[in-house]
């Protein structure tokens, strides 16, 4: 058996764990075990397991190992892309973890440069925020065709049903209470290491320009000049290499 290597690839506050959730529910649905983790910045993965027999689920941000970005650039059969407006990523980073602008800032920034230079290679699929493609359940037949999984109509149903919001929020609230969940001592977010959910992920809206009561005029304009080369504010489009 070959390796077979999807890369849920999403800048912050994009609807990335919502979009590892569901390629990781339809690898299930398929009859598929899939190994799933999170590559955290310079934190090396295990490359030689990933390029071995299985099946695995990777979820990112900016990674600053480049083994690693070399090994899934190459070696991923599918990268999953979510992005969202810099302005209004930026702003989800303040809100949910209390990051300074300059810390939220260059993460965006970095994530964006890393999502830019994926996004053209042929084994990318790129969805927008703007789109709310988290509230149409096309989403993940759209999802199901890029993996090549024929799942029933009624199951894709099912998962997104899972992934609806008023779920997403019912389960995130067990998650204080739930066995072998994770806590950050400082902040005291609970996380499921399955799932990857968060408890700071609880009360969002999914609208857009949430930036404008959040940012000041000098830190939009900033955002801007900094992503103008990455991201179209125009077209809510990536400007990808």
């Amino acid at each position: 058996m070959s390796s077979s290597v999807i890369w849920c690839l999403g800048v912050p506050g994009s609807a990335s764990t919502w979009t590892f959730n569901a390629v990781r529910l339809l690898h299930s649905t398929a009859g598929l075990r899939a190994t799933s983790c999170f590559a955290y910045l310079n934190r090396p993965l295990n490359l030689e397991t990933l390029a071995g027999p299985g099946n695995f689920i990777i979820k990112s941000h900016v990674i600053t190992s480049m083994p690693t970005v070399a090994f899934l650039k190459d070696g991923a059969r599918l990268i999953v892309i979510t992005i969202r407006d810099p302005r209004d990523a930026v702003t989800s980073l303040i809100r949910s973890k209390a990051a300074g602008f300059r810390l939220a800032l260059a993460s965006v920034e970095e994530t964006f440069q890393l999502c830019a230079s994926m996004a053209a290679r042929p084994n990318a699929y790129v969805m927008s925020y703007e789109t709310r493609f988290f509230d149409d359940a096309a989403t993940i037949r759209a999802l199901a065709r890029q993996l090549g999984y024929d799942v029933p109509e009624n199951v894709m149903d099912g998962i997104f049903e899972m992934l609806t919001r008023k779920e997403v929020e019912k389960y995130i609230a067990t998650l204080p209470r739930r066995p072998r969940m994770k806590m950050n001592p400082e902040t005291k977010d609970f996380y499921d290491p399955k799932t990857h959910w968060h408890t700071h992920h609880a009360g969002r809206t999914g609208e857009s320009g949430g930036f404008q009561d959040c940012l000041t005029a000098a830190q939009i304009k900033e955002v801007e000049q900094r992503l103008k080369g990455l991201y179209s504010f125009e077209r809510q489009a990536l400007i990808s290499g």
